[in-house]
């Protein structure tokens, strides 16, 4: 149900230097990891603009893969525990030209137009916590938290090597000098593992609260002539009416979701053999019933007319939260944000402290 506008939030851990075979770093609002950070997003505003070149080059005679873009604001730091900026993101070529009335247009050729986005880093209070939340504005579906991720890597191996080659000059002078040099410090840097947020209570709510809900299964094929895109030969539509019924949906759903999150690859004909079995329990389908569909999922949609489809492949943009078709001021933004953090971060464990919407907008206001 994403309007044009809305926002996901996602689970952040940072390591020291790889992941594998390491403890997550304390990244409560005390701690030397959320100062470093705060450090990466001002080094990375200043820096400017960064181009992330594709990591894989294309073969040969496929088209060549466009540079993605990124820009940071400056970072607001709220309270020690809230930090705002803005991440704006783009692709070289993704548009033509840009227009506007009564001027002529411009063409943008090998140009990267960005599009802004607000990103909100949510640090917990209990010293020792290794899980902050990080919130992704999304437009159109789009977030900038994955080119945000690769450029606060990116920035802290820069800062690494930059640290290692000045510590190895000042060695050799000292040692050209006849001084020996104290032992090497050993520097690092962070990496980060971020998963979208798990959050069983909305999946619930949206069943509970919505005007209709069906599960559905389909049968696609491909036209007989083949060049088409896949139609749909048979469909089945249960409607899910009362709350057991619903609840057998949105437990479904949650199965998909842990499965997501444990970075389990979940196919099409398991989707169905899931709410399949859901459905039986019910008393809602026949054994067997489910046999020649090949994807399932769950339709939502609510008294405004607007819907989502709960599936394996969807689950990404089912935790796309609403909040506004036009551009959201702050405080609007902050108002629907809010909430949704405190509740996502209840369940999994963080104790982080309230987001209060006018707070971030008069200390935006400040800045």
């Amino acid at each position: 149900m994403a309007r044009k506008h809305g926002f996901r939030i996602y689970t952040m851990q940072a390591f020291r230097d790889r992941k594998k075979g390491r403890d997550a770093a304390d990244v409560s609002q005390t701690s030397s990891a959320r100062d470093e950070i705060l450090q990466l997003l001002e080094q990375i505003h200043d820096a400017g603009t960064h181009f992330l070149e594709p990591r894989i080059a294309p073969k040969p005679g496929d088209p060549e893969k466009p540079v993605e873009t990124i820009t940071f604001g400056e970072p607001t730091v709220v309270r020690q525990d809230l930090i705002h900026f803005v991440a704006s993101i783009g692709e070289t070529g993704s548009h033509h030209r840009a227009t506007r009335r009564g001027k002529k247009a411009k063409n943008l050729k090998n140009w990267s137009p960005e599009a802004q986005h607000f990103m909100t880093l949510v640090f917990p209070r209990d010293e020792g916590d290794d899980t902050f939340l990080l919130v992704g504005e999304t437009i159109k579906s789009s977030d900038a938290v994955r080119q945000c991720v690769r450029v606060l890597t990116k920035q802290g191996l820069v800062n690494k090597k930059a640290a290692t080659a000045d510590q190895d000059g000042a060695r050799k002078a000292m040692r050209e000098q006849g001084t020996k040099p104290p032992k090497k410090a050993v520097f690092s840097r962070l990496v980060f593992d971020r998963k979208q947020a798990a959050d069983n209570n909305f999946l619930t709510e949206i069943l509970q609260q919505a005007d209709s809900a069906e599960a559905i299964f389909e049968s696609r094929e491909l036209p007989a002539r083949g060049g088409g895109r896949e139609f749909v030969r048979r469909r089945l539509a249960i409607r899910l009416v009362d709350e057991s019924d619903r609840n057998a949906g949105a437990k479904t759903g949650k199965g998909w979701n842990r499965r997501r999150q444990r970075g389990e690859t979940m196919t099409l004909a398991e989707g169905v053999s899931d709410l399949a079995e859901a459905l039986i329990d019910q008393d809602l389908l026949a054994e067997g019933e489910e046999a020649g569909y090949q994807r399932a999922s769950i339709s939502v949609r609510n008294k405004n007319g607007m819907s989502t489809n709960i599936a394996v492949d969807t689950l990404r943009d089912v935790f796309t939260y609403p909040v506004s078709d036009g551009r959201p001021p702050v405080v609007h933004y902050y108002d629907k944000v809010a909430p949704r953090v405190k509740e996502v971060a209840a369940q999994a464990g963080v104790e982080i402290t309230q987001i209060v919407a006018s707070e971030v907008a008069e200390c935006l206001e400040d800045d």
